[in-house]
């Protein structure tokens, strides 16, 4: 994941695909992917022996569609990585907005 994050942060869109589970078109919008760049932070990995869950941050370098929602260039944008160890490699599976944490006090 640190070598993805490195490649999106210096704006390497078109070799990020190496980083992507076969099969996880569905789940991996590769369009966005153009959208994100630096600076981008890992915030948080929770992780067992094959499966991995990382949330991590990067800012909109233009305007893209994910989720259902609209993120704006300049903004900065939390993200949810899920990850498989696919023959000793770290694949993602999944790329998806975070939820966002609501105040109820």
């Amino acid at each position: 994941m640190h070598s993805f994050l490195a490649g999106l942060g210096e704006g390497a869109g078109d070799k990020l695909v190496q980083y992507i589970a076969d099969g996880a078109e569905g789940t991996v919008d590769r369009s966005c992917l153009h959208c994100l760049g630096g600076p981008v932070a890992v915030l948080n990995i929770v992780a067992d022996s094959n499966d991995a869950k990382v949330l991590w941050s990067a800012a909109a370098r233009s305007e893209f569609h994910l989720d259902g929602q609209t993120r704006s260039a300049g903004e900065s944008v939390t993200l949810v990585a899920r990850l498989k160890r696919i023959d000793g490699l770290w694949k993602i599976s999944s790329i998806s907005l975070a939820p966002v944490e609501n105040d109820t006090e």
